[in-house]
């Protein structure tokens, strides 16, 4: 593995907490304010570190500001960098793909919760299969969910408690005119995931289509224990691909 020099640009912002976990989990690696030519690569946090070529100098990419002075200080740092290392997908199209990374950190730990996502479906099973409940065993099988089904057998008092314990109300219909769910949970100040039926996307509710891409979400709402040393690593997998010459 490459040795690494970490330039932190800024200190006390979350560049610093971005460059102290990727410390944490790159064996190789030192934290300094200045680029280090004797280091096999530099990681600037952020790309306005990145002032002079070394050997092999990555860059963190955060966002555009307004003004073209500012563009073109980043289209700059885009085409002199070896490795562009984007923060989500938003600018990712800025960077050539054969040197672009896109990086979405988890959470720092302290804000980490790893126990599973409680979900409560409201409502009762349908011979028509409306309701389309059979999502619910595809959720269970790929994602860290505990899952409360009212089965319209709840009182209001069980249902109302229901939703104070919940994290997020689930609805999977394919035919709808509510449901009520919706707006008691937007009343309880609990969040709703949705599919485009009946009045869901009128309320300010998690939007998904299908059933693939509400695992997708799902997955995006919880977080392994080892998720900084499981992002770094994949992320360093992408840098070293492009450091040895594996993506041309």
């Amino acid at each position: 593995m490459p040795s690494y020099n970490l330039v932190l640009h800024d200190r006390s912002w979350v560049m610093e907490d971005l460059a102290n976990h990727f410390n944490k989990y790159i064996p190789r690696s030192k934290i300094s304010a200045v680029a280090d030519p004797n280091s096999d690569v530099n990681f600037y946090f952020n790309w306005h570190g990145f002032k002079k070529k070394t050997r092999f100098d990555v860059c963190y990419f955060t966002h555009i500001e307004n003004g073209s002075k500012h563009r073109q200080m980043w289209n700059n740092s885009i085409k002199n960098c070896d490795v562009a290392v984007m923060m989500g997908s938003r600018y990712a199209l800025t960077a050539p793909d054969f040197k672009r990374v896109i990086f979405n950190p988890p959470p720092f730990e302290i804000y980490k919760n790893s126990h599973p996502i409680k979900l409560l479906v409201v409502g009762r099973s349908y011979r028509t299969g409306r309701k389309n409940y059979s999502t619910l065993e595809e959720v269970k099988k790929h994602c860290n969910v505990d899952i409360t089904f009212s089965k319209g057998k709840m009182t209001q008092a069980e249902l109302f408690q229901a939703y104070q314990n919940t994290d997020y109300i689930l609805v999977t219909s394919k035919i709808e005119a509510g449901p009520m769910s919706v707006a008691e949970a937007i009343a309880m100040r609990k969040p709703v995931i949705a599919p485009d039926v009946g009045w869901c996307w009128e309320y300010p509710v998690v939007r998904y289509r299908s059933t693939s891409e509400l695992i997708k979400i799902l997955n995006k709402l919880s977080f392994q224990d080892n998720a900084w040393e499981l992002s770094v690593g994949d992320c360093l997998n992408e840098i070293e691909k492009i450091y040895t010459g594996e993506v041309s």
